[in-house]
């Protein structure tokens, strides 16, 4: 999902598929406009507000913690 002006886009669909408490996207290759694959990612749950970034910060549950990211990289 991509968000722009206040409202959540679908920009492409992805499969994926979870075991126990692990979940797993396949992202192809092609998909990724980079030579070589790399790119950040943060999870985020139950955040109330999504246009509001101060909801990452106060409510339900993101990974990494605050502002960081995760990154991805081959």
């Amino acid at each position: 999902m991509t968000w722009k002006k206040g409202e959540w886009s679908k920009s492409q669909e992805l499969a994926m598929r979870y075991e126990g408490n692990e979940l797993m996207i396949e992202i192809p290759r092609k998909r990724l406009r980079e030579t070589e694959a790399a790119f950040d990612f943060h999870w985020a749950d139950n955040i109330g507000d999504a246009g509001d970034i101060t909801d990452f910060f106060t409510n339900g549950d993101n990974a990494p913690e605050r502002r960081s990211n995760y990154r991805f990289t081959e």
